[in-house]
């Protein structure tokens, strides 16, 4: 993102010089990395682009060289979200499938003693890795390094071998951290977040605070001038700007605060060095009433994070006043989720929410969901359709054979996403 210009101006939006606004890639779910003429999800501003051929790391760094040189020669602002496939799957795990990535990086990996089943993963790793560092170098070439925030982040955690895990076995290290991909435990959690400035912000600056996601949003904002607001949209801003954390290498600290997670039923609440967690099944979410009601229901584990990394050791017994401060944290922000939007209704409405609540106030296990409560379940991302991964949810303990036949049969349109008509045919 550009901010301010080298001599501590801010550089202002002027009408007609802005970059225009352009979508190059594909919506919601995993996609092949090799691409085919015809054989793709891949849009350029929502319309369908049947002509794209290569790999999708390079098409991906193609169009963003692209776009940051025409709005470099503008000399106007602008704004580059790159979200790469990689390192998501589908990844090679069978000697008779071809490789995710391209063959010389395989090789590479092969080489230096990676085993064949992490060599995709680390060849995808490194090609991506390759092709950002190609636009770091054109951000030198066109003059505009000084003058470009750039930030890099994972979404989740690695995959694990672990038997059933929810988000597909595979060998991923997640060093000293407890579980993986579609957890809330931190395997799942931390994932790297750099973050570069030449020339603002103090070189090789290591912090081990506490930070999340939506925190970018409100630090591009600051970095760029522009004050952070208290909504975005409906929603409360739960960011804050980590500029004055950065600026002075760490020295200025960043304020205590909650962060709640939930995920299929992971659910939990971080504050300092505590964490809250447990594990309440799947037949609540997201519907928050019935959520509420089963974690009132449950004893959630304690741990210490700043002494037991690894999530081993529950000290429920041992810190009641802890656990019983952090549980009623929890379970009032769950209480007032709904009533964060104006008027008190949730984002799709008065009528629906109470329909939803209403249902959830017998969330017993042998309750089976409507089609439209199973839809909305599942369509995590909210995008209106559900992919097989969606539809699956977490694999541990159901036939994910079966299931995938079924999803198949209900595609009606072969386009890998379920739509809601779909389902209820």
């Amino acid at each position: 993102m550009r901010a301010d210009d080298a001599h501590g101006e801010k550089e202002r939006f002027v009408p007609g010089l802005e970059s225009p606004d352009e979508f190059h890639g594909f919506l919601a779910g995993a996609h092949p990395y090799w691409i085919k003429p015809g054989r793709s999800k891949i849009m350029h501003n929502r319309v369908p682009d049947p002509s794209t051929s290569g790999h999708a790391t390079e098409l991906f760094t193609g169009w963003a060289e692209k776009f940051i040189r025409t709005s470099a020669e503008t000399e106007a602002p602008f704004f580059c979200y790159l979200a790469y496939n990689a390192v998501h799957g589908p990844l090679r795990v069978d000697k008779s499938k071809p490789a995710s990535a391209p063959e010389a990086w395989v090789k590479k990996a092969l080489d230096r003693g990676v085993s064949f089943l992490r060599s995709d993963y680390v060849a995808i790793l490194e090609h991506m890795d390759h092709n950002i560092g190609r636009l770091v170098d054109l951000l030198d070439e066109l003059g505009v390094a000084d003058n470009t925030l750039i930030v890099f982040v994972s979404d989740n955690g690695g995959c694990t071998m672990e038997e059933g895990a929810a988000g597909g076995r595979f060998p991923g290290n997640n060093g000293p951290f407890r579980g993986g991909k579609a957890t809330t435990y931190q395997g799942g959690l931390n994932v790297p977040f750099l973050i570069n400035w030449n020339g603002r912000l103090p070189q090789g600056t290591v912090s081990d605070s506490q930070v999340m996601h939506c925190d970018v949003f409100a630090t591009l904002l600051d970095a760029a001038g522009i004050s952070v607001p208290r909504t975005n949209g409906k929603n409360p801003v739960r960011g804050i700007s980590l500029m004055p954390h950065m600026l002075t290498a760490g020295k200025e600290s960043i304020p205590e605060r909650s962060m709640i997670f939930e995920l299929w039923g992971n659910i939990g609440l971080r504050k300092g060095k505590y964490k809250l967690w447990a594990d309440v099944g799947r037949n609540f979410s997201p519907d928050w009433p019935a959520l509420k009601a089963e974690v009132e229901r449950t004893d959630l584990a304690l741990y210490d994070l700043s002494r037991d990394a690894g999530e081993q050791n529950d000290l429920r017994s041992d810190l009641p006043d802890v656990y019983a401060s952090l549980r009623k944290e929890l379970i009032d922000h769950l209480s007032g989720i709904n009533s964060e939007y104006p008027g008190g209704a949730g984002p799709a409405g008065d009528v629906k929410n109470e329909h939803r609540s209403k249902d959830a106030t017998d969330p017993s296990p042998s309750k089976r969901p409507s089609r439209d409560q199973f839809f909305r379940s599942r369509d995590r991302n909210s995008d209106g359709a559900i992919t097989l991964e969606e539809f699956i949810g977490n694999p541990k303990g159901r036939n994910v054979p079966a299931l995938t036949k079924r999803f198949g049969n209900l595609d009606a349109n072969g386009d890998g996403k379920l739509q809601l008509n779909e389902l209820k045919e």
